[in-house]
């Protein structure tokens, strides 16, 4: 599975609540309902998919080579959908689902091994103060300085985080 989240609680199109039942994780406790799609209405698999805050979530599905469409749901069912080409993408001033097409795509085709890790990692801020929600993801982001800082905090801490980072960083 090509940049799923490597959660091992995680099912496909289940909605995790705040309560203690079986489907509950401390990744679901903490973000109170979330529904990861995994699958598009065609029965497309997703590339990638991620939480946001308030309960919303994106997936990334692959609509050609470079072309793919991002779609990002909210906790009452609204849907937004956008299509990103990644050879448009401009890492230093785009939006967060711009950032997801982008990340998935260089590890999908291998100029990567964990962009997608290092981008949502890194967007969320070295003091994990940034969130996304469904009403905020086209606002445009800097993910170069972004994730610069946090591969500054990372370099005597963690290398092996730094240098996958400084590979993603590398090829922007």
């Amino acid at each position: 599975m090509l940049n799923q989240i490597s959660n091992q609680n995680y099912f496909i199109n289940t909605k995790y609540t705040s309560s203690k039942s079986e489907n509950s994780s401390t990744f679901g406790d903490m973000l109170n309902t979330f529904t990861l799609k995994m699958y598009d209405e065609k029965g497309n698999k997703s590339l990638t998919s991620t939480t946001l805050a308030n309960g919303g979530s994106a997936s990334v599905f692959e609509k050609s080579d470079g072309e793919y469409i991002v779609k990002a749901w909210d906790n009452e069912g609204r849907v937004k959908e956008y299509s990103v080409n990644v050879n448009e993408v401009n890492p230093s001033s785009a939006s967060y689902f711009e950032l997801l097409a982008y990340s998935s795509h260089n590890d999908k085709i291998g100029k990567t091994s964990s962009a997608l890790r290092d981008f949502l990692s890194a967007s969320a801020g070295v003091r994990n103060d940034n969130f996304y929600t469904f009403n905020d993801i086209e606002r445009k982001i800097d993910l170069k300085s972004m994730l610069k800082e946090f591969m500054n905090m990372q370099k005597d801490l963690n290398p092996i985080v730094y240098n996958h980072m400084l590979e993603f960083y590398n090829i922007m």
